[in-house]
């Protein structure tokens, strides 16, 4: 290699020296975060299949007024697959069915209203009409005893089924409200596996004077439970 060959592979190796190193090709390895929140699942269920069965009731046993019938119990339960805040509506079936509370006015002699007889025409159900077309009269739920998760709960209420949650006391269930059991310590609302209500039935029928004696009387009755979730 003569001089004038060496000077010009040294300016070529000087001239790739100073030339800027090509980048790296960039590598992207995405991942993301996922999850799914899996909503409570809650069954209510009735004893008896939530039937109150009255019998027979002979027409000569009837008062000649409004007719009290003898209170029943009948115990709810709304079992979910985990801890829940659980919440309870009641939606009259036979609505428009019901006697209004001055037509049974009788039934409260005493001249106060005791405290299982309902006071408000929103704490009646509908039991039906007779062949007239006459209203026979309405039925109630008390509450009695509520649980949860096999420990003492207080029975609460709400008029928009979401805030504003107060004890309910023992009077007649309201249809107007939504109900649900709390602490009885804090008085709020009380995430629980299993939610029991021990509920009184109580009943009232038109007297036997405005009751036709010819046929049979049919009590129709009919209700839903409705679980939600405060």
């Amino acid at each position: 290699m003569n001089i004038s060959q060496v000077i010009a592979a040294a300016i070529r190796v000087s001239m790739l020296a100073g030339l800027p190193c090509a980048p790296a090709l960039a590598v992207s390895a995405p991942f993301a975060v996922t999850a799914e929140v899996v909503p409570p699942s809650c069954t209510p269920s009735f004893s008896n299949n939530g039937v109150v069965d009255y019998g027979l009731i002979p027409w000569s046993a009837l008062n000649p007024g409004a007719t009290l019938l003898g209170e029943r119990e009948i115990s709810l339960h709304v079992q979910c697959d985990q801890p829940a805040l659980v919440g309870l509506s009641i939606r009259d079936n036979r609505g428009d069915s019901r006697a209004g509370i001055a037509v049974m006015a009788g039934l409260q002699t005493t001249g106060a209203a005791s405290p299982s007889l309902p006071a408000e025409e929103e704490q009646t159900l509908g039991l039906g009409r007779d062949s007239r077309k006459q209203a026979l009269g309405y039925w109630w739920l008390s509450p009695i005893e509520v649980r949860t998760d096999e420990r003492p709960a207080t029975l609460m209420r709400s008029a928009d089924r979401q805030e504003g949650w107060s004890p309910a006391g023992a009077e007649p269930l309201n249809l107007r409200y939504g109900y649900a059991l709390g602490s009885p310590q804090r008085q709020a609302l009380q995430p629980a596996s299993t939610h029991a209500f021990k509920l009184r039935v109580g009943a009232a029928l038109r007297g036997r004077q405005a009751l036709s004696a010819r046929e049979p009387v049919h009590f129709d009755g009919h209700a839903t439970v409705t679980v939600f979730y405060p």
